[in-house]
This record gives C-alpha cells, structure tokens and sequence, in this order.
C-alpha cells in the first residue's frame, strides 16, 4: 500500500489492486488512464480501485480521453455492490516521460470535474503516472496541489 499525507491528520491510501492497475499501465506505446474507486474515512481516504482503460476510450502517444459513459457504468457498478460506499474519487492516466508532471489540459480536467460534479465530498484525486516516478495531487477548493508520499 502506498501512502500521502492530506494535511496533520489524514491520509490517501493506495491498495495493492489499484497499484497493479497502474503498473500495467506505465510504459504503454499510448497513454492510458481510467476513474479511481474508493471510501472515505475520517482519518483516510482510501484508493481500492483503479478501472482499466476501454476500447471506446481515446488515447494517443500524448493524450487520452476516458469515455464518460464506460467510466460512469464502472462507477455506478461499484457504487451499487459497495450499497453506496464505494465512490468515485477521481482520475488518473499515464504520460510518456519519466517523471509525471500535469499538464494544463490536465488540471483544468480535474478542477472542472471538480466544479460540475455533484457530490458529497469536497475533493477529487489526480494520479499522472510517468515512467519511472508519478504525480499524486488534490483538487479542493478550486486549486490543485501535490501530495507528499510518505510509506509504501
């Protein structure tokens, strides 16, 4: 499992599926990414799944764009067989670089889904993963910030 400090007092959990998932995605000829599934907690927040990419997806050697009704049946699927407590928590994708940064069109994606989504929590996760080193950040309150990795 692989840990980030959200502020004092919590923090965001990634479980060993979620990891596998992104780790079959790291070196692909095209970019790759998917919706991140988890709980809330008090004291965490909780990765437990990240969905794979779909053929309806479109991606290339330097974007991809998730298919919004294939993301929204995997979400609604695991909303259901969780009775409501797996949730969508946010987004990540792949770059082709070693160490992941976000672009614009990145980050304007987040904060977007951010604004327009109606939902209980407050905060959307981005994962970017690059080659060799990744980029874990926090939507909230119309910004986006990096998280600080603190355990595997």
């Amino acid at each position: 499992m692989t840990i980030y400090d959200l502020d004092s007092e919590r923090q965001l959990r990634f479980s060993d599926e979620a990891l596998r998932t992104f780790d079959a995605h790291r070196t692909g000829k095209v970019e790759a990414g998917g919706v991140l599934l988890g709980r809330v907690y008090p004291k965490e927040i909780l990765i437990e799944a990240a969905t794979t990419p779909s053929p309806a997806d479109k991606a290339g050697r330097y974007f991809f764009e998730r298919s919004r009704t294939v993301a929204q049946r995997a979400v609604d699927s695991a909303w259901k067989a969780s009775v409501g407590e797996q949730i969508y928590l946010g987004e990540w994708h792949s770059h082709p670089s070693h160490t992941a940064e976000p672009s614009n069109r990145d980050r304007d994606m987040i904060l977007n889904n951010l604004r327009e989504a109606k939902m209980e929590i407050d905060f959307l996760v981005l994962v970017v993963l690059g080659r060799r080193m990744d980029w874990v950040g926090l939507a909230k309150e119309g910004r986006l910030h990096r998280l600080k990795r603190t355990a595997e």
